[in-house]
């Protein structure tokens, strides 16, 4: 579950503009019966072929704009958390894609100007409650606007099966 009031860190995924919900949660790979090992094995990699396997756990997507345009399905969401991934920060995101993030527990952020901030493998930091990003290599800062209390509740509850089950 995230937990807002503690600074998150991790190691930044870059991506381009208009990643879709098709290459988060692709298809082709059967690795296991668990669906969620296929949704990891088969995440980003057409976009980045290394992603499914070198992805650690509490790394970040940062992205460019439009991200996780596409279908509606949160597969996408799911893919993302299956592989470790613990928050999305992008130019902008899909209005679907941002909803399903919501309910599904994914921190997603968007942030404009980030891309031109960071680069692939930096270390970066979300400060929610002081309202910034960080980024701890080359040590370059960015706003970071707070959700609404309601977004906030979902988020900390882990998502909003958790809140209405």
């Amino acid at each position: 579950m995230p937990d807002l009031s503690q600074t998150m860190r991790g190691r930044v995924w870059k991506l381009g503009d208009s990643v879709d919900t098709g290459q988060l949660a692709g298809g082709g790979i059967r690795v296991s019966d668990d669906p969620m090992a296929n949704l990891k094995a088969n995440c980003l990699r057409g976009t980045r072929p290394e992603f499914p396997e070198q992805v650690q756990p509490g790394d970040i997507i940062v992205a460019g704009s439009n991200f996780g345009c596409g279908s509606s399905r949160s597969t996408g969401v799911v893919a993302l958390k299956a592989c470790g991934i613990q928050a999305v920060v992008a130019e902008s995101i899909a209005r679907l894609y941002l909803r399903n993030g919501v309910a599904q527990g994914l921190l997603t952020f968007p942030v404009p100007g980030i891309t031109e901030m960071v680069d692939d493998g930096d270390q970066l930091e979300i400060d929610y409650q002081a309202g910034v990003v960080r980024d701890l290599t080359n040590g370059k800062q960015i706003a970071l606007r707070q959700f609404p209390s309601t977004v906030e509740q979902i988020y900390e509850s882990g998502g909003i099966y958790n809140i209405i089950a």
